[in-house]
């Protein structure tokens, strides 16, 4: 239906939006890149909410496949041993700017663990 999309939020599978939000387009368009969430990044960048502008969603979304799994023969990548170092490398050796934004940002967001039916 000839959309264009100017960003693309990704969020894991055990977050949930819990209030209404609105994109902050303006600062997307001047600053473009990945906007992450700033807590818990194991050494890497936190992947629990993702905010990507649209010049990045290709290298952001699919370059953790075309990068690591197809291009990748450096022994290099033996030390993203999480997710979260293995986004940041994926970020990094697409030339993804990484911007890191405060809990503040996200407050339409709520990501929990779940374990054995229990959130923790």
């Amino acid at each position: 239906n000839n959309i264009r999309y100017e960003a693309a939020l990704r969020i894991r599978d055990n977050t949930v939006v819990v209030q209404p939000f609105k994109i902050p387009l303006d600062m997307i368009r001047q600053s473009p890149g990945a906007y992450v969430k700033n807590c818990s990044d194991w050494d890497g960048v936190n992947d629990k909410v993702m905010l990507v502008s649209r010049v990045y969603l290709d290298p952001a979304f699919r370059g953790w496949v075309n990068h690591f799994m197809f291009r990748c023969v450096d022994e290099s990548v033996r030390v993203l041993n999480n997710p979260e170092k293995f986004l940041d490398g994926v970020l990094r050796q697409e030339g993804v700017p990484i911007q890191i934004w405060t809990w503040t940002h996200f407050l339409w967001l709520m990501a929990a663990s779940i374990t054995r039916g229990r959130r923790v």
